[in-house]
């Protein structure tokens, strides 16, 4: 996949004159719609403990040793995650074809978390939070873990990566906001508000549902890289760069 393709980017734009990569401000923006898979399901956690103690009756022990069991077996998941996306050799890098899983396993996930079946006996409420919360979690990662990579490698200054980690973090508050403000504009409105159990499972489809897209949009920030180098590929270009500079200017170089 050609980096600049589809932004209407000349390729040569992605590098600065001595070989440093530079992603103009178009690709940042669209690498930082990649935030909302985080931001996403970090938003919505205080809607799931209410849902399932309030509105469905599970006890709030039983909701919490659910959520901590989810988290305990991500912590062990992310550096197998972090491995495989390192490992990965494609025509479109390391990162990409890990992403394009990660996404879509997260808004089935989404989904499912928050229209368990009707009915369901506390315990198998309880297998359901706990295998639905942990599919969340290991789908975001699976997603993140190698978009926060390629936010390192879609440049090689310590400046210009920390405006694309300032354009993630903004992407996530703004994230965050919005998801927030469409609960409860949309699902949890009147006088019932969180106590709308039917309207739950629509929330939950929603956000995995904005989550896919703007990870669909975000994807074009893998663009950022010139002449549609892989991101290792494209630090080692901008290295290259550099030396060559080095020794255009070095009279020692020269001299070689």
């Amino acid at each position: 996949m050609s980096v600049a393709d589809g932004l209407g980017v000349p390729a040569q734009e992605g590098v600065a004159h001595e070989g440093e990569l530079k992603p103009p401000g178009s690709v940042k923006f669209f690498y930082s719609l990649g935030q909302v898979v985080e931001s996403g399901y970090l938003a919505v956690n205080s809607f799931i403990f209410f849902y399932y103690t309030a509105v469905l009756g599970l006890s709030g022990t039983m909701v919490g040793v659910a959520l901590a069991i989810s988290m305990c077996l991500d912590a062990a998941a992310d550096p197998l995650i972090g491995s495989w996306s390192d490992s990965v050799r494609s025509r479109f890098g390391r990162r990409l074809p890990v992403m394009l899983i990660g996404a879509p396993l997260t808004m089935v996930t989404m989904g499912l978390l928050f229209a368990p079946p009707s009915a369901l006996s506390p315990l198998l409420l309880f297998v359901w939070l706990t295998l639905t919360k942990m599919g969340v979690r290991a789908s975001a990662s699976i997603f993140n873990i190698p978009y926060f990579a390629l936010g390192g490698e879609m440049a090689d200054g310590y400046v210009e990566r920390a405006r694309i980690v300032a354009y993630r973090l903004l992407g996530g508050i703004v994230a965050t906001v919005a998801i927030t403000y469409v609960a409860f504009a949309f699902f949890f409105t009147g006088e019932a508000g969180l106590q709308r159990g039917e309207a739950y499972p629509a929330f939950g489809w929603t956000v995995g549902v904005l989550i896919l897209v703007a990870a669909v949009v975000g994807w074009r920030a893998r663009r950022a890289l010139p002449h549609g180098l892989s991101p290792l590929r494209a630090l080692r270009h901008g290295a290259r760069g550099r030396v060559s500079a080095h020794h255009q200017h070095d009279p020692r170089g020269r001299g070689a």
